[in-house]
């Protein structure tokens, strides 16, 4: 992307807090991104890069292995900004709460409740800063009879019907 001034972009003037992955979240964020939003990538350093999936999944650049070459990976991150953050200590928390006051959204696709457990679910974060935009793609929901099942796409989409659109095997 050709470097622009923010207001020369359609989301140039706007701050997203990202914990999406694998491909609904890293995907919605990566548009936000591509359209000029800054969009900075939170990870877990704990994990070594493997919550996302799409880190150690082919293709690979250049055919080399390991959690920073997945091409899906590098694919639904383009223009992003990254950052580890270990949200089990105090500076983490710290930090992060820092990132969420100069923020305009808070995306995640996180199980139901996970921001919530680490001390950053919606309420704590309006409190940060009132005007917050959360974005939540959880599985099945923060609520309902579903709420604590743990889930991704292709659950998702025989649950939704949408396998049932593309007809038979």
């Amino acid at each position: 992307m050709v470097d622009k001034k923010a207001e020369e972009t359609a989301l140039g003037r706007y701050r997203i807090c990202d914990f999406t992955g694998q491909l609904a979240g890293a995907g919605a964020t990566k548009w936000l991104a591509a359209f000029g939003a800054e969009v900075i990538r939170i990870e877990d350093p704990v994990r070594e890069g493997r919550w996302d999936i799409l880190r150690t999944m082919p293709p690979f650049v250049d055919d080399r292995r390991g959690v920073d070459f997945g091409g899906g990976f590098q694919n639904h991150n383009v223009e992003k900004k990254g950052i580890t953050l270990n949200l089990r200590t105090d500076r983490g928390k710290e930090l992060l709460r820092e990132i969420v006051k100069r923020s305009d959204v808070v995306s995640e696709n996180f199980a139901a409740g996970v921001l919530e457990k680490l001390g950053f679910g919606y309420e704590a974060l309006k409190e940060l800063k009132p005007d917050i935009i959360y974005v939540s793609n959880c599985g099945f929901g923060h609520t309902g009879p579903y709420a604590s099942f743990k889930t991704w796409g292709p659950i998702v989409q025989a649950v939704s019907g949408l396998t049932h659109t593309s007809g038979l095997p």
